[in-house]
Order: structure tokens, then sequence, then C-alpha cells
């Protein structure tokens, strides 16, 4: 192991193979960050909509449930569920 790293750190091929190993290394890890942080703006976006969907059922069954059964029959019976 030593040997390798002396080699790494004592020929000209050495140290260009180790500054590419590095600056692949850091591009690995940048992808990998901007990935996660993709992930988890994707997941908000994703709980912001659910939420948003419930509120909307939330709203529309309380309007349901304020209206009498006659006015429930009626608008059922207009096509109100299409």
């Amino acid at each position: 192991m030593i040997q390798l790293i002396a080699w790494l750190a004592g020929s000209k091929v050495g140290r260009w193979i180790s500054a590419a190993l590095l600056i692949i290394a850091s591009l690995s890890l940048f992808a990998a960050r901007f990935y996660a942080k993709g992930k988890e703006a994707e997941k908000a976006k994703q709980t912001q909509e659910a939420l948003n969907r419930l509120r909307r059922r939330m709203k529309s069954d309380e309007t349901i449930a304020r209206m009498s059964a006659a006015e429930r029959r009626r608008r059922l019976s207009d096509g109100w569920s299409r």
C-alpha cells in the first residue's frame, strides 16, 4: 500500500492518475448531492400536492354534508358527479 502511495506521489503518471481520481470523486460527490436535493424537492412537491387534494376533498365533503338529502339527490341526478 505504501509502495502504491509512493508511486502515485513520486511519478508524473501517478500524480496525473491521482488528480484524475480526485476530480472523478469530487464530481461524483457533487452529483450525489444534487440527486439527493432533487429527490427531497420532489418529495416535498408531492406532499404539498397531497395536502392540496386533501383540502379540496374536505371542502367538498363539507359542502355535501351541509346539503339536505333532497338536494344531494337532485344534484346527483343532474349529473353533478361527472
